[in-house]
């Protein structure tokens, strides 16, 4: 009345290959339980007859047992180790479990941006690993490309939203914002202001990555500092905002956010995204109420014609088409008094008023 079901495959190692003629042998062990889990170990060796035994691939696989009627997960009874290969892997298998687990999460933005019933972000923050930092910065590029690339994929969630005042587009008629509605479920909108700007992409990208300059453009921002730089497309900030006024009038507390920040030029776009992350050099501080945000930032792609010169295979372009891309999750909603909107374009139209005078 039950059955396995294999739910990942991880860590498949090729460490050599197998000839015709060899016979091939697939050992496999059970390692550790998890629950309704166990992670089965695989190893596979290849020997011609009469040849020495070769060890040509490794992996782990992670299977649940359920029951067939009902689909039921089934409580696996725990292991107990014997040999010393045996501990080893028992061992191991927890740090292969929590990076497994840890990896699932990186790259499900739903499950990232879920909230709880009091609006509280439950998962939108991140948790700073040496052993994943090229997978957590990735994945920070990623789901701002994911929110740009649905645009094409799911028009029919999309709206435009009325530039707020309606000067704003006097001063820069190329302004436009959009509001998914729902692409990633769970409440969780998409806000994408984008713009043609008068300067090039290379200019506004210094710009914006100087974060003393954030507080020229966003009006609720009081301070912004680089905490701690972790490599050359990676670093660590935090942003302070103003206590802002509820709805009753009532003054609130200041807020911080502590962000990874991730970027690089892809192709000839370049990309900067920010989101909350838990990282040891900067812990919370009882002077202000510590806020998450999901995946955040600006896109940056060079304008091209047929004129646009190209100088040692670099194309260079005095006009950019600036997107700026928010995950707009009840939390984020709450924190701005229900403006998010309008915060987020009159902050972006002082941004390209800064960037056109470069």
């Amino acid at each position: 009345d039950v059955y396995l079901s294999t739910t990942w495959v991880d860590a498949m190692v090729f460490r050599g290959k197998s000839n015709v003629g060899d016979r091939i042998t697939c050992k496999a062990q059970c390692n550790r339980t998890f629950g309704c889990s166990v992670e089965v170990g695989l190893r596979v060796e290849a020997q011609f007859p009469g040849g020495e035994v070769r060890h040509i691939n490794t992996g782990y696989i992670n299977v649940m047992c359920l029951r067939n009627s009902t689909k039921e997960e089934i409580q696996m009874p725990e292991l107990t180790p014997e040999t010393p290969d045996q501990k080893q892997q028992y061992s191991q298998a927890v740090g292969r479990y929590r990076f497994r687990t840890e990896r699932i999460l990186l790259h499900n933005i739903s499950a990232a941006a879920t909230t709880t019933t009091d609006n509280v972000s439950s998962s939108a923050c991140w948790k700073w690993s040496d052993d994943m930092s090229k997978e957590i910065s990735l994945g920070n590029i990623a789901s701002l490309l994911s929110a740009i690339n649905t645009i094409d994929l799911v028009q029919s969630t999309w709206i435009n939203m009325p530039i707020t005042p309606p000067s704003l587009l006097n001063q820069i008629p190329s302004l436009n914002c959009i509001l998914n509605e729902g692409a990633w479920g769970n409440d969780v909108k998409t806000l994408i202001v984008s713009a043609e700007v008068n300067a090039s992409a290379a200019a506004m990208f210094d710009f914006i990555m100087d974060v003393s300059k954030r507080t020229m453009y966003d009006p609720v921002l009081e301070e912004a500092r680089v905490v701690r730089s972790l490599d050359e497309n990676n670093d660590i900030i935090q942003y302070v905002y103003k206590g802002l006024v509820g709805e009753g009038g009532e003054k609130k507390n200041k807020s911080d956010y502590s962000l990874l920040r991730t970027w690089g030029k892809h192709d000839s776009r370049y990309i900067i995204s920010s989101r909350s992350i838990l990282h040891p050099s900067l812990p919370e501080d009882d002077d202000f109420i510590r806020e998450e945000i999901s995946p955040s930032g600006f896109i940056l792609s060079p304008i091209l014609d047929e004129n646009t010169p190209v100088k040692e295979e670099e194309v260079v372009s005095n006009k950019t088409h600036l997107q700026y891309v928010i995950i707009v999750t009840p939390r984020v909603k709450q924190i701005a008094g229900g403006n998010t909107v309008q915060l987020v374009v009159g902050a972006v139209a002082k941004l390209i008023g800064h960037c056109e005078t470069l």
